[in-house]
């Protein structure tokens, strides 16, 4: 918890749902990577530019058609980001 903010990171060390739930997704899914500004640090889950952009997702398109995985990671850079893609990538589809 840092300013307030509960940041629950699940088991494959990013802050989103168990991102590898089949059940979990609707439609396409897009991933974003990146550091702790797409980590979302210091505000809610839900207030994420993720989180935002797949409710905009939701009034354009309808609800189910896309979802937005979090896998942004305070600290990490490029190679983190690459590294995370090269070993989960394929489980994401």
């Amino acid at each position: 918890s840092t300013g307030g903010i509960d940041y629950l990171i699940n088991q494959f060390r990013v802050r989103d749902e168990s991102i590898f739930r089949e059940q979990f997704w609707e439609g396409k899914r897009i991933v974003f990577l990146g550091d702790s500004i797409t980590f979302g640090l210091g505000v809610a889950i839900n207030d994420t530019f993720v989180k935002q952009f797949e409710r905009l997702l939701e009034v354009k398109f309808g609800s189910g058609k896309f979802s937005t995985i979090l896998a942004g990671t305070s600290g990490y850079n490029t190679m983190e980001e690459f590294l995370f893609l090269d070993r989960y990538g394929d489980s994401l589809e």
